[in-house]
């Protein structure tokens, strides 16, 4: 007695056509994975410059707030304790220290700001020359509905605009601010923490 094997009655996996004559036909159009040609590539390369940036502006924002408020409290600390003997060493140190990393800070912003500007300048200038492309090549549409332009990302609330606006105020009309108990020993000790 011979085995012999049951004959199949439907065609294998890769074999599976869809049938053009189905009234179920909605068959999904299929994604066309176009190369991006040099200039789309370059937009990309400066919308993940302008996200960078605007990522890193608001990290120096966050960190300037806190040594802002670490600077107004060790002023007050100095107000209070004065300059002289070991701990009010301490404190001018601190003191000097702090203005120096929120002044730091505060010129990193200015920094980042300024090349955000030129990045946004170079962004609208590529998404100008792009639908211009686009709209020469008879296909206005080719962007719209790809989520390809850059949006920016959403600021923080007003209300803290506004508390950096303060902060920089409050910051600002400490740098010139004279210390009661500075003196020519405390300038010396600057120069050290500098050098």
């Amino acid at each position: 007695m011979t085995f012999h094997p049951a004959q199949t009655w439907h065609s294998s996996f890769k074999d599976i056509q869809p049938n053009p004559n189905s009234p179920f036909n909605n068959a999904t159009p299929q994604i066309l994975d176009i190369p991006l040609n040099p200039l789309e590539i370059h937009y990309r390369e400066i919308c993940g410059m302008l996200k960078y940036i605007q990522d890193n502006t608001r990290q120096v924002t966050k960190d300037k707030k806190k040594y802002s408020r670490e600077l107004q409290v060790a002023l007050m600390r100095l107000d209070v304790g004065g300059g002289e003997g070991r701990d009010g060493k301490g404190r001018l140190r601190k003191v000097v220290v702090l203005r120096k990393i929120v002044r730091s800070h505060q010129d990193y912003k200015k920094n980042l700001m300024l090349c955000e500007g030129e990045l946004w300048r170079k962004e609208n200038e590529l998404k100008r020359i792009l639908k211009l492309h686009v709209r020469e090549n008879g296909n206005a549409d080719y962007y719209e509905g790809r989520n390809w332009w850059f949006v920016a990302g959403e600021e923080e609330s007003d209300d803290e605009d506004d508390e950096d606006e303060d902060d920089e105020d409050e910051v600002e009309g400490t740098d010139g601010m004279e210390l009661e108990c500075w003196s020519e020993e405390d300038e010396d000790l600057e120069m050290e923490m500098e050098g």
